[in-house]
């Protein structure tokens, strides 16, 4: 036979195979070659933890996120009463409510095939506003009370979460429509002023809490009462913006022997007498004596005004009246009524009597001193322009008056006559 090359071979026993008769497969070779023997179907558990952040049992409204609260757990926003599949682990809960800041709730670990619910609370704080008369938090003149709101979660520190921007104050106005959604923990709402003492509240969670803020009446009560009659003109006070020479202060130190009076000459210029609620007058220059604010009396009736006394880890700070550059310091406690009669001091022109029995009358001027500590005389100054701070006067043209405090005071008039210069001394106890 003769020899072929080996592919024309492997061709020849193909197609000797194509033409043998067809048979069939023995039990022994089922399967040879069955795909299915080459696919993999792996399979495994999943199993997560569970997390759900509830609303309180009791809150009919319907949750806004724009409205009442978002609730972020590491990082991704939760729905509010549904279950969300987590990892295991532990990661910080955040909340956004009616705060001024995103509040840190607190740390919750989830386990594997558990379920971990956290229950809000909410609150609404009530109080009278200030604007109101009936409200325990009006005052005409002194410290304000301001709102903050400071909240402690489980295993964290104390932090402030409104008063810092004021976000939301519409809601923050003593009576809001809406209930706070709040986590659970202890919260303290401040007024910011010593004489109010906080209010504490810890809130349970699920616990739908009203929380009244309004502290009890600490206020204490200013009656300056002008004098009874005024019957000559002021002393003249050339170019001085303020006519009136009475004033309220608040001092942050003693006035030791009544050294500091009125307020500054400059900032006297940059405000006007005023109505009540009395309003700080400018102060940039009242640091110098001591002055944290102040505001001008007109007084052209008796004025009653309601302060916040200051509680005695304030130190030296204190009211005062100041009456034509002499203060009078006012202590005051919680209900006290504090009622300062003014009087008046008038000098007129001098009456001369001549040998004849003939009078007529003489101008002159007039000085007034006040007995002070260790019975000094304190000269009383009117300060002149208020422009500049120039020119404190000490002497005053008969045919005036002065309105004073309460006090012992010396009163030298000087004037001429045919006779010559003289000078007349009194001393005169006011009232």
């Amino acid at each position: 036979m003769p020899s072929f090359p080996a592919r024309p071979r492997a061709l020849f026993a193909l197609l000797l195979l194509a033409a043998a008769p067809a048979c069939t497969a023995s039990d022994d070779d089922a399967g040879t070659g069955d795909e299915s023997d080459l696919r993999i179907k792996p399979k495994d558990g999943e199993t997560l933890a569970r997390l759900t952040v509830a609303t309180p049992s009791g809150w009919t409204l319907p949750v806004n996120a724009s409205e009442d609260a978002t609730v972020s757990y590491r990082g991704v926003q939760q729905p509010l009463n549904a279950p969300q599949r987590l990892p295991e682990g532990d990661g910080s809960l955040l909340f956004r409510g009616k705060f001024d800041v995103q509040v840190t709730a607190g740390n919750v670990k989830l386990e594997k095939g558990k379920l971990k619910t956290v229950e809000l609370g909410a609150m609404k704080p009530t109080f009278v506003p200030a604007t109101e008369s009936s409200s325990t938090l009006r005052r005409d003149f002194g410290p304000t009370p301001s709102l903050t709101v400071h909240y402690t979660a489980p295993g964290l520190a104390e932090a402030q979460v409104f008063g810092q921007s004021r976000a939301n104050p519409a809601f923050w106005n003593g009576a809001p429509q809406r209930p706070l959604l709040a986590p659970p923990g202890d919260y303290r709402f401040s007024w910011g002023m010593p004489i109010l003492t906080d209010v504490k509240k810890t809130l349970g969670s699920g616990e739908n809490a009203t929380v009244d803020l309004a502290p009890s009446d600490k206020r204490a009560t200013i009656v300056v009462k002008k004098p009874a009659a005024r019957e000559l003109p002021d002393v003249p006070a050339v170019r001085c913006h303020l006519p009136a020479r009475t004033f309220l202060v608040h001092r942050r130190a003693e006035n030791t022997n009544g050294v500091w009076g009125e307020p500054p000459s400059y900032d006297q210029n940059q405000t006007s007498p005023q109505d009540l609620p009395l309003q700080p007058g400018s102060n940039h220059y009242g640091s110098s004596e001591q002055i944290t604010s102040w505001a001008a009396l007109p007084l052209k009736n008796d004025t009653t005004v309601k302060v916040f006394p200051f509680a005695a880890s304030e130190g030296a700070n204190h009211y005062e009246l100041v009456v034509n550059n002499v203060a009078t310091p006012l202590a005051l406690k919680p209900g006290d009524t504090k009622t300062v009669q003014l009087e008046r001091l008038d000098v007129d022109d001098v009456e001369v009597t001549k040998e004849t029995g003939e009078t007529y009358m003489v101008k002159g001027t007039w000085q007034l001193f006040r007995q002070g500590a260790n019975n000094a005389w304190l000269p009383i100054t009117v300060r002149q322009d208020c422009s500049t701070g120039a020119g404190a006067q000490t002497s005053f043209p008969t045919n005036s008056g002065l309105d004073v405090l309460p006090g012992t005071y010396r009163l030298v008039i000087s004037y001429a006559t045919a006779e010559g210069t003289k000078t007349q001394d009194h001393t005169v106890s006011v009232p």
